[in-house]
């Protein structure tokens, strides 16, 4: 038997028996995150050379900064997934702020994509359909291994919506 303090601690026991990643903790940061903004795209980006987390978030805004040349001022909300397996972290995100040609743009949405493919690696974008879940598949992201979510500073100021307030 191990102690913790003054009482005794079964060796056999498993950290998913004490987690605080409930259900309802995912609906609540799916709602939290699908209410958050009018999110227009999906993006994931998946690294193709091992690369840490703060070069990762240095391809990640160098990709940002050189659409925003184009588009103008984007907000966005990012969860990192690490991938053990290859040794990179891989992005999953939700982006607002897109002038309408850009929003319904495939072609602008291929060009953005193969932007990113030359800065950073493997990405896709998707125009974002609510029913579809990508607010809750985030928050999947979130609840796990880093807990890694970022937001842009426009998310969180006075352009968020009345509801939410970080």
């Amino acid at each position: 038997m191990l102690t913790e303090g003054n009482e005794q601690v079964s060796e056999h026991l498993s950290l998913s028996q004490y987690t605080t990643v409930t259900p309802e903790l995912k609906e609540s940061w799916g709602h939290l995150l699908g209410d958050l903004a009018h999110w227009q795209w999906f993006v994931t980006m998946t690294f193709k050379k091992r690369v840490g987390l703060w070069a990762a978030q240095r391809l990640w805004s160098r990709f940002f900064t050189e659409v925003q040349l184009v588009t103008g001022r984007l907000d966005w909300v990012r969860c990192c997934e690490y991938q053990h397996w290859r040794g990179v972290p891989h992005y999953h995100s939700l982006v607002t702020g897109l002038p309408d040609y850009y929003w319904h743009s495939e072609q602008a949405r291929l060009v953005f994509k193969e932007m990113a493919n030359d800065i950073a690696g493997f990405t896709r974008i998707f125009e974002y359909d609510r029913s579809l879940g990508a607010a809750y598949y985030l928050t999947k992201y979130t609840v796990k291994e880093l807990g890694d979510i970022q937001f842009t500073r426009g998310l969180t100021n006075n352009n968020s919506s009345d509801k939410v307030r970080l």
